[in-house]
């Protein structure tokens, strides 16, 4: 099998924080991800989340980026990012 499916995101922040944030995210009802990984190199923030094989999205076979969210929640500020559907 190829393995599981995954969600990757790389986001460049205004300022290194001081500690990495927590980052959730959210699919349509139908999508389920497992807790994200979250790894960060000075401003530049790596996410990553496997998709749950158990997810009812899976069955068609086909996954689109419209409704992809990721919300990094960090010490001061939260930030919301929906994904483009390109």
């Amino acid at each position: 099998g190829e393995g599981p499916l995954r969600l990757e995101a790389v986001f460049r922040l205004p300022d290194a924080p001081r500690a990495a944030p927590l980052a959730v995210v959210e699919g349509p009802d139908s999508l389920w991800f497992q807790p994200a990984e979250v790894r960060l190199d000075g401003r530049m923030l790596r996410v990553t989340a496997e998709v749950d094989p158990y997810s009812p999205a899976l069955q068609g076979g086909w996954l689109s980026r419209d409704g992809l969210r990721v919300t990094l929640l960090g010490e001061d500020q939260a930030v919301e990012t929906e994904a483009c559907g390109a």
